[in-house]
């Protein structure tokens, strides 16, 4: 097969096929952690949490390196494009996959607890490429597309990472709540399986077609708003998937059956993806903003003070409720972000690679508001009795979060005054 232009766009098809495998990949590691740790090493929240700050951390070190690192590669020749690095990256994620696993089932039953260390160490190297990979394939499914063509291609793009992350929860559920870390093996198989759909990609992305259309002046506000709103997304959706394993056996819910529930609210987010894909009219708009925001809030709100206020089945189907408004209101800032990114960006890989540290801060921020609460609910840690109960550590939550969203709403909106309406420039002044 001969080598494709550098500048070729990437098929629609094959970006699309080689995302939903790897999503499908990831959503077992990302959005399934928290029950494997929880059910199969016996975390408590506290430690979910921190763990949700390994994550963080290292997710925005790996996308912000990305580009810098991919520039220097290709200079030496150690990499040819873009179509290489996803390629390594999609084989060591693979093998990562298997470490968990292979030390949890190369001791006796008795000796498991003590390989809580292969997980540690697997989600800060597997979380760093992670953040790292996405910009990558980001950069590709822009890469030489713009205008009505780059609207479609990317609500196809959510649609398609999104839905697979739902089917990856549910691959959880055949385990049972003590096997969930043999599920980590399906993630590996596959990353190393997607490797085949990579021939039908260029060497690297298409050029960004920004000569197609002008930007229309509202965009760059609107990016500058979404940019702060992303991060304060993923720092709810990040408050809340740390103690949602927990949250659902106070509730009752069998713990095989928690990976299920919990992909209520990312299903929610596959149909909300869907209707804003096919509907344009939020283009150039605050609703996205503005609507978006309040559900993700009331929903978090629900979700995580609904065993406080409701026991049995009104309890579960306030968490449902509220798993629904956060995964809608999720995805409305999410398509918001990513499409004036694609818009007002560029289709280079630091493009991406913002679009991704942001959502990497939020993966963060979000444990952080956990700590303290989850801490206080911990017996042993600061004395034997609790300081608080696990109720009232959701309230503590709840009001943590919420103090960091006002301030990141009040960051977004001076943003937006500031970019609409921009101090008089004197003489004098410049």
């Amino acid at each position: 097969m001969s080598e494709a232009s550098t500048t070729t766009t990437a098929p629609l098809s094959a970006v699309l096929a080689f995302t939903w495998v790897n999503s499908m990949a990831t959503g077992i590691p990302f959005n399934g952690i928290f029950f494997i740790t929880k059910h199969v090493y016996n975390f408590s929240p506290l430690l979910n949490c921190l763990m949700g700050v390994l994550m963080g951390v290292t997710y925005v070190g790996g996308a912000l390196a990305t580009g810098p690192l991919l520039r220097r590669l290709i200079a030496r020749r150690v990499l040819r494009g873009g179509r290489d690095a996803l390629l390594a990256m999609s084989g060591i994620m693979g093998v990562l996959c298997l470490l968990p696993p292979l030390a949890f089932f190369a001791v006796t039953p008795g000796e498991r607890a003590g390989t809580a260390w292969s997980v540690w160490v697997f989600m800060a190297l597997y979380s760093a490429l992670c953040g790292g990979f996405w910009p990558v394939v980001e950069s590709f499914l822009s890469g030489g597309r713009g205008s009505a063509e780059l609207r479609s291609a990317t609500g196809k793009f959510n649609v398609t990472w999104s839905s697979a992350l739902v089917l990856s929860l549910w691959v959880m559920v055949p385990f049972g709540a003590e096997g969930q870390a043999i599920s980590l093996v399906v993630s590996g198989f596959m990353h190393l399986a997607s490797v085949g759909v990579l021939c039908f990609l260029p060497r690297n992305p298409g050029a960004h077609a920004e000569e197609h259309h002008a930007v229309p002046p509202i965009y760059r506000p609107l990016l500058r708003v979404h940019r702060v709103l992303l991060p304060t997304a993923y720092m709810v959706m990040y408050a809340l998937s740390p103690v949602l394993p927990d949250l659902l056996a106070r509730l009752r819910v069998e713990a095989q059956w928690g990976p299920a529930v919990g992909s209520i609210w990312i299903a929610a987010r596959v149909v909300t993806f869907g209707v804003l894909q096919r509907w344009h009219g939020w283009h150039g708009r605050w609703a996205s903003a503005t609507i978006g925001t309040a559900m993700l809030l009331s929903g978090f709100g629900l979700a995580l003070l609904s065993p406080l206020i409701w026991s049995g089945a009104m309890g579960l189907s306030a968490l449902v409720v509220g798993l629904i408004a956060f995964g809608c209101g999720a995805a409305t800032i999410y398509c918001g972000a990513l499409y004036y990114a694609m818009e007002v960006g560029s289709a280079e890989v630091e493009a991406g690679g913002m679009h991704e540290a942001m959502i990497g801060v939020g993966y963060t921020l979000g444990p952080i508001c956990g700590l303290v609460p989850a801490a206080l609910a911990t017996p042993a840690l600061l004395s034997p009795t609790t300081i608080m109960t696990p109720g009232q550590a959701g309230v503590a939550t709840v009001g943590t979060v919420g103090a960091f969203a006002a301030l990141a709403i009040g960051a977004a909106w001076r943003t937006a005054n500031r970019a609409q309406n921009p101090p008089d420039i004197r003489d004098g002044d410049i």
